[in-house]
């Protein structure tokens, strides 16, 4: 679809078609493509007209005559009606469709085209032929039937063409083309058109599902969020805030596309756009069987069937909203109590039914009951819908202003980081009802914690609750958030003994259960025991996907403590399919209070694997999420690792800025995090020119990590120092060896070793199994300082195999500019590969010949036999075949 000049995602469609057209009629073309013609079909605003109207100007471009024609529904009733501006009036019908006038008007219609073109071939291009006359179609069709001109139409998904068409699509004379809806891609293309920015990835998936591929909806869409303030822009990246809601444009566009539904279709539409969905019995009783039977042929509505339940639905998210927005209150308040009505009286048959049975009384402002509005909160929070539950819990709070209300309130509130709003929940009696008085205390603790870094306040008033509880199950629940702060402020120790209480506890409730491995898992992977890490988790997650109702946010914990345990043992890959899946789950909704935490998780992974362009797509699209909801107060490591990617990348003004912001944010009791974020400040530090502070803070940060036993921690801040340039980390290591486990631990113990030798071979060795661990760029590093240390030694072999373990690893990163690699090049830039030598080594090795070579890279194939005899010269090798032996290539 075009936005200024560019169609996006539509070019292997207009080449098909144009190679199509050109062909020739039957086929008697050179290509021998074998069309007369082609059918666009694809539903509404998927961009039909703009693909036709590109590929007639390449037709034009290439010198094929074209006719431009145009079918609407007023045009329909009158014969030849489409073609009523290129045909001579004198040719035009004077009675009706069954007139005896028509078959000389449509050979004088035909005889006129054929004089005004001659004998030159031409393409009559009919946009929206499903709107065309019968006459106008007959006329088609004889010009394809006898060779005159090929046709070029397009059509809306679902709707009837003409039989004269549909006689030349069954005889094969017109090809039909599918046009689907764009994806995520090209949705992300179009708004950068719109906007002049890239909008974030949720954005992105956001807008995909609200237009459904509809492009039109799409753009105006983007306008009208850019005027309300929805859409903001900010680090580069343009950001959707709240529900994505239709403006004025939508509205318009939305009115204009209904204009032809009857009546009875547009109340049927106005019931589903109250309803979001309803079982096919229940709309029944609002709209006859034919009514649907119209909607659904018009593509307005969508029935889905599931086993035995069968649903109906509007085709387009946007539709309703626009629908809603427009409709009288009165009238919205009717429709959400009839709907109620038949819920109830045809009985409620699933949970959700209950749910929405409580929305629909809500919207209809009568029948409001705290209980079930209580329950439906419950439901809503469960499917993961913050909006929803905190409505409908500020619902019951309106209807029955009680403790129990007020709770599912604040804890609303609190998961969306808004702990300044939460409500009073004071006067709870323990003994009446411990399981709401353990809520309260929880979300106290959380909005002291959190919210005002009240490290002590928060721990004191859950160690008055549990005391309180003392005896009843609840006191577990309120154990498993104790033991959650002490993880989240750095005392482990103290966070696996608690944990460990509650884990022990047959009678604890599930989500206690669930909040302990969340505070264990993290606890064991940062103090180094990556493995006992690993196992803890699979049992917490296994414990979580085992329960009816599973506590997923409370269980996010153990997702975070596996992520620290790969990170730290090296095991990245085992993890990634999974971040990535959490992470588009939590993406598709609104509001999902996790969402940043998975983004800022694959971001870190990226830094890890050295993908650091990946790496800062990611954080930043992290940090995004995490300045408009971070209710566990994540940003500040958030912001650390992004300046460790952006370090990395020598991005020093970017990283800077990030550490900047990350010590305006800082929350001093969240300590877990503090060897992450320092390790950020030495990268910054580094991109900025300031070698020995960069290694002084990252040796800092290692030293710290290991005097707060977090012998996890210290182990990634310690191998960092080392990239960093930092030598003395021996005595540190001597102790942290024991303490942490993995691939990694035991690769950086080797590698320590090897250093004090200066041994290439050894530190090539180690640089080859720390890739396996995925960690792309410390092993292009690794191969960067051994091919410096075998070219002063004068080692051809290790030199070279060097380079190619260097070439190998950089291969799977990108944007890397690290002291390490900078150190490499400039210690032996006599006999380190440049890029071009090493794009056309590997194809050389590959067996791609010289002029191969020469023409993909558009240089001369002189040039590409020079580079190579320089690659042969540096790498000590005489023959393609020698070099395809040390690079691995064919």
């Amino acid at each position: 679809m075009e936005f200024g000049r560019t169609l996006v995602g539509r070019d292997a469609a207009v080449d098909d078609t144009v190679r199509a057209l050109r062909a020739g009629p039957h086929g008697v073309a050179p290509d021998d493509v074998g069309a007369s013609g082609v059918v666009v079909v694809g539903p509404a605003g998927v961009g039909k007209s703009r693909l036709l109207a590109e590929v007639l100007a390449r037709l034009d471009a290439v010198g094929l005559r074209t006719l431009a024609v145009g079918a609407t529904e007023s045009s329909r009733d009158l014969a030849l009606g489409a073609f009523a501006s290129h045909v001579d009036p004198a040719h035009m019908p004077t009675a009706g469709r069954a007139g005896d006038s028509l078959p000389s008007s449509l050979s004088g219609a035909l005889n006129g085209l054929r004089t005004r073109f001659g004998s030159d071939r031409f393409v009559v291009a009919v946009d929206d032929a499903h709107d065309l006359d019968d006459l106008s179609a007959v006329m088609l069709h004889h010009l394809v039937r006898d060779g005159s001109a090929s046709v070029l139409l397009t059509a809306r998904a679902g709707a009837a063409l003409a039989p004269a068409l549909d006689g030349l699509i069954r005889g094969a004379l017109i090809t039909r083309s599918d046009l689907a809806p764009l994806g995520e891609t090209e949705i992300g293309l179009v708004a950068v058109e719109t906007l002049g920015g890239p909008v974030d990835g949720p954005t992105r998936r956001r807008l995909a599902a609200a237009v459904v591929g509809n492009l039109v909806f799409l753009r105006e869409l983007l306008r009208d969020g850019r005027d309300s303030g929805a859409l903001s822009f900010r680090e580069y990246v343009w950001s959707w805030h709240g529900p994505i809601a239709p403006g004025p444009r939508v509205v318009h566009l939305v009115e204009g596309s209904l204009a032809g539904a009857s009546g009875a279709v547009r109340d049927l539409l106005d019931l589903l756009a109250v309803a979001d969905v309803a079982e096919l019995d229940v709309v029944l009783g609002f709209a006859d069987a034919a009514v649907l039977d119209v909607a659904e042929r018009e593509k307005h509505i969508v029935v889905d069937t599931d086993g035995r339940r069968t649903t109906v639905r509007l085709a387009h998210p946007l539709v309703g909203a626009a629908l809603v927005a427009t409709m009288p209150e009165m009238a919205r308040r009717r429709l959400a109590g009839a709907l109620a009505d038949a819920l109830t009286s045809r009985g409620l048959r699933r949970a959700e039914d209950g749910l929405r049975v409580a929305v629909s009384e809500l919207t209809a402002h009568r029948n409001l009951d705290a209980a079930r509005l209580l329950d439906a909160a419950r439901l809503a929070r469960s499917l993961d819908d913050l909006e929803l539950w905190e409505r409908l819990s500020r619902a019951a709070v309106g209807v029955a202003d009680e403790p129990g209300a007020r709770v599912a309130l604040d804890e609303c509130l609190a998961w969306q980081g808004r702990f300044g709003e939460l409500v009073d929940g004071t006067g709870i009696d323990v003994a009446a009802d411990p399981e709401v008085f353990a809520r309260h205390a929880r979300t106290r603790a959380a909005a002291l914690f959190f919210g005002e870094g009240e490290e002590g306040g928060a721990n004191a008033s859950l160690e008055a609750a549990e005391m309180a509880l003392a005896g009843d199950p609840f006191a577990a629940d309120i154990r498993s958030h104790r033991a959650e702060l002490a993880m989240f402020s750095g005392t482990f120790r103290v966070a696996e003994r608690l944990a460990r209480d509650v884990l022990a506890d047959p009678s604890a409730p599930a989500v206690a259960t669930a909040t302990a491995f969340g505070a264990l898992v993290p606890s064991l992977a940062l103090t180094g025991r990556v493995e006992a890490a690993r196992t803890t988790a699979g049992e917490g997650i296994d414990f979580v996907m085992g329960l009816a109702d599973p506590p997923f946010w409370e269980g996010a914990g153990i997702m975070v403590g596996d992520f620290l345990a790969a990170l730290v043992g090296g095991h990245l890959a085992d993890l990634e399919p999974t971040l990535e899946a959490l992470y588009a789950e939590a993406v598709a909704k609104p509001l999902d209070p996790i969402r940043g935490v998975w983004a800022l998780m694959l971001g870190r992974s990226a830094t890890a694997r050295g993908d650091l362009c990946l790496a800062s797509a990611r954080l930043h699209e992290s940090a995004g999420l995490l300045r408009r909801n971070d209710p566990g107060r994540v940003l500040a490591w958030c912001l650390g690792s992004l300046a460790q990617a952006e370090g990395q990348r020598g991005n020093g003004v970017a990283a800077t800025r990030a550490i900047e912001e990350m010590d305006e944010v800082h929350l001093p009791a969240m300590r877990a995090f503090d060897a992450d974020r320092e390790i950020g400040r030495a990268w910054a530090a580094s991109a900025s020119g300031s070698a020995d502070r960069a290694r002084s803070i990252a040796m800092n940060a290692a030293n710290e990590a290991f005097d707060s036993e977090a012998f996890g921690s210290a182990a990634v801040a310690a191998r960092d120092a080392t990239r960093l340039g930092a030598r003395d980390l021996a005595p540190l290591w001597a102790d942290l060896h024991l303490a942490v486990d993995g691939p990694l631990a035991l690769a950086t113990t080797d590698l320590l070793a090897a250093l004090e030798r200066r041994d290439p071979g050894e530190v090539l060795g180690i640089a080859e199994g720390v890739a396996t661990c995925g960690a792309a760029l410390w092993c292009a590093e690794l191969a960067a300082h051994a091919h410096a240390l075998a070219t002063t030694q004068g080692d051809a072999a290790n030199s070279a195999r060097a380079l190619l373990v260097r070439s190998r690893a950089e291969a799977a990163c990108s944007g890397a500019d690290t002291p390490m690699m900078r150190w490499g090049v400039h210690r032996s830039t006599d006999a380190i590969l440049t890029r071009r030598e090493l794009e056309i080594s590997r194809l050389a090795a590959d067996g791609v010949t010289s002029a191969e070579i020469a023409e993909r890279l558009f240089v001369s194939r002189r040039t590409v036999d020079n580079h190579l005899a320089n690659v042969y010269r540096k790498l000590g090798v005489s023959s393609r075949a020698e070099l395809a032996g040390l690079l691995g290539g064919s």
